[in-house]
């Protein structure tokens, strides 16, 4: 990775990284919330939702505060207006598992 890359370089270098091999922000969620049993929590928000996700949470620990910022650019983000046909297929194939655990669409 350097500094001024295009973010089609950075893209097919990430995804020619195993997740042991890359930083912690480049993996896959599934390495953070599978073990040999499968998915670890019982619920996954999404950022797409956070605001009803996160009310669901709190219908179980009313403890939680309101939620805090919203990302409104996350809301109906088309992720093929960012990415070129060839990034988009390595990301996809790169990142499969957590496509199709979370239930998030191929584009």
């Amino acid at each position: 990775m350097r500094f001024g890359m295009s973010f089609d370089e950075f893209v097919e270098r990430a995804c020619a990284m195993s997740d042991s091999e890359c930083d912690r922000h480049l993996r896959s969620q599934k390495w953070f919330l599978t073990d040999a049993h499968g998915l670890i929590p019982s619920f996954i928000g999404r950022l797409e939702f956070l605001a009803e996700d996160w009310a669901r949470l709190r219908e179980q620990l009313p403890c939680l505060g309101e939620v805090g910022h919203v990302n409104r650019a996350a809301y109906g983000m088309n992720r093929a207006e960012h990415y070129s046909s060839r990034a988009l297929a390595l990301a996809q194939d790169r990142y499969a598992v957590d496509f199709s655990l979370f239930g998030y669409e191929r584009a």
